[in-house]
């Protein structure tokens, strides 16, 4: 789930779920409000977290994360 959206809009702090991991350099997806496709790419990683960069659309604070 997305905690942070940082304030120029180009990366996001995600929180990753018990048990769930994921690594450098992989391409994520959000489905935003109204369907919106969102990209997102994972740039570094410290559990519980994650920050991934802003590929294309808007995310928001609370939107969930896919694979």
């Amino acid at each position: 789930m997305i905690r942070t959206l940082s304030r120029d809009g180009t990366y996001v702090i995600v929180e990753l779920e018990p048990g769930a991991m994921t690594h450098v350099g992989r391409d994520l997806f959000v489905t935003g409000a109204g369907g919106e496709p969102i990209r997102l790419r994972v740039a570094e990683i410290q559990p519980p977290y994650f920050i991934a960069d802003i590929r294309s659309g808007q995310p928001g604070v609370g939107d969930l994360v896919q694979e």
